[in-house]
């Protein structure tokens, strides 16, 4: 929900009441930079191909706001009523593709968090345009397999 403070077009995540977040701001489906499939992702999904380092080049998730300097793909709104997020799906990509989820995390106090990952598909999370967690290869899903740990200050963050 855009909460109080929030900025305008921003996406503020919270947790339902089973620990899951389920509204997410996305943008893609990107081309993998540079290879056989991502060319194939590209005639597939018409998608762009990234910047050469597109964690250090994702803007902020605003509704509606491009996702990278350059790239005119923009966030849009994709929920989940109370299971996974269909990525793919959300982001209409067929083949091997890339596409972000993001939003506006508010921490009421500064503490430590930690977010479960179920995903199938390898995985970056970036806290205010930082790495905090990284899987690089695929493999089954699996429902909360990964785990990132993060030290907050109060107030809103960026999680892509």
């Amino acid at each position: 929900n855009a909460g109080a403070g929030a900025a305008a077009g921003s996406l503020r995540i919270a947790p339902s009441s089973r620990g899951r977040l389920g509204a997410w701001l996305v943008s893609g489906p990107f081309a993998p930079r540079g290879k056989a499939e991502g060319r194939d992702a590209q005639r597939r999904n018409r998608a762009p191909e990234l910047p050469p380092d597109p964690g250090d080049a994702l803007l902020p998730p605003q509704l509606g706001a491009a996702a990278a300097e350059g790239v005119d793909v923009p966030w849009v709104l994709a929920t989940s009523a109370d299971g996974p997020l269909d990525l793919r799906g959300a982001s209409k990509a067929s083949g091997a593709a890339i596409a972000y989820a993001g939003g506006t995390l508010h921490v009421p106090e500064a503490g430590r968090y930690y977010l479960l990952l179920g995903t199938a598909a390898a995985v970056e999370v970036r806290v205010d345009g930082s790495s905090v967690f990284a899987r690089r290869e695929s493999r089954a899903y699996r429902d909360d397999g990964d785990l990132a740990i993060v030290d907050l200050t109060a107030g809103d963050h960026a999680v892509v």
